[in-house]
Formats: C-alpha cells, sequence, structure tokens
C-alpha cells in the first residue's frame, strides 16, 4: 500500500492549491502597487478609483489584508522593495507585433523569464521600440495582421507561457 495514504493525496492537492493562490496573490499584489503608483502616491481607495478596483478585486480572491497593506506600502516605498514597470517588445508568429507588460521587483530575473519562453518559439526579444510603434497610448494597434489557423495556435500557445510568468501583467498584439 505504499503511497496511498490519505494524507498524501491531501498534501499534493493543497501544494497545487497554494501554488495557484501564490500566483494570483502576487498579480493581485502587483496590481494594487501598480494603482498607488498611477494615482500619484495616493493610497486613500475611496480618492483612487483603480486602487479600489484592485482592492475588491484582492478581497474578493481572499486576499488577506496584510498582504494589501504590505503592497499598497511597497508602492509608497515603505517595504524597501520597488517594483518598476517593464515593456518588452517582440514580433511573434506570422510577424505578428507583440508587447508584454510586467511589473517586477527584479528586472534580471524578468528577462530571463521572458527570454526562456521566447526561446522555446525560436523568438527573441526586440529592441525598444521595434514593436511599439504599431501601438498608440491605449495600446490598441494601428493595424492588424491576419493570422492562419496554425499560426495563430502558436500565437495562443506562447500568449499562455507567457501568462505564466507571474511578474507580467498584460500581453498586446496586432493579430486578427
Amino acid at each position: 500500500m505504499a503511497g496511498h495514504s490519505k494524507w498524501d493525496n491531501i498534501k499534493y492537492k493543497k501544494q497545487a492549491e497554494d501554488a495557484k493562490r501564490g500566483k494570483l496573490f502576487t498579480k493581485l499584489s502587483n496590481a494594487i502597487t501598480t494603482a498607488v503608483k498611477k494615482g500619484g502616491g495616493v493610497p486613500d481607495p475611496s480618492s483612487n478609483p483603480a486602487l479600489r478596483l484592485a482592492i475588491e478585486k484582492a478581497k474578493a480572491a481572499n486576499m488577506p489584508k496584510d498582504k494589501i497593506k504590505k503592497a499598497v506600502d511597497r508602492a509608497l516605498g515603505v517595504g524597501g522593495d520597488n517594483l518598476s514597470n517593464v515593456v518588452y517588445e517582440c514580433y511573434g508568429p506570422g510577424g505578428v507585433a507583440i508587447l508584454i507588460k510586467c511589473s517586477t521587483d527584479n528586472k534580471n530575473r524578468l528577462a530571463t523569464q521572458v527570454r526562456t519562453v521566447l526561446n522555446k518559439y525560436n523568438l527573441s526579444l526586440g529592441e525598444k521600440g521595434s514593436a511599439s510603434y504599431i501601438f498608440n497610448k491605449e495600446m490598441k494597434p494601428s493595424f492588424t495582421i491576419p493570422l492562419e489557423p496554425s499560426l495563430r495556435d502558436k500565437l495562443n500557445n506562447l500568449i499562455s507561457d507567457l501568462s505564466d510568468i507571474e511578474d507580467v501583467s498584460n500581453i498586446v498584439h496586432n493579430a486578427e
């Protein structure tokens, strides 16, 4: 009966659930920190609608109050580690321009993670401005590129793999 104990089954399920919650909490924490910074450093949800929305999403996901407070403090520079916003640019399958928006406390780690995913698809990071000229300030493309189904599948797989990186907050492309 080796490997059939009830505790082992519970332990593995709990580990998987905890990993998912941790990833979600990291994304929500980054959203709260970004909302405080974009709101001019105002930590008051009543006068910062983006922060209020981010906190409501965090509470809906049962994020503890101390983690929410820690995210706000980090945006104000109290916690010690500051998040910085980074945008990576590349061209994906079929010549589709891709912008990868991230919030991270460690740019080197994030760059390595993004490069690893891009290398898996035989892609590489572009220089600053190489793909961003296609998008306006609202991140809407000025033109779109039609893709055949096989390239569309590759693009969707790429976006899925990039979304698995916990510091990635948004991915925008100009495919139809």
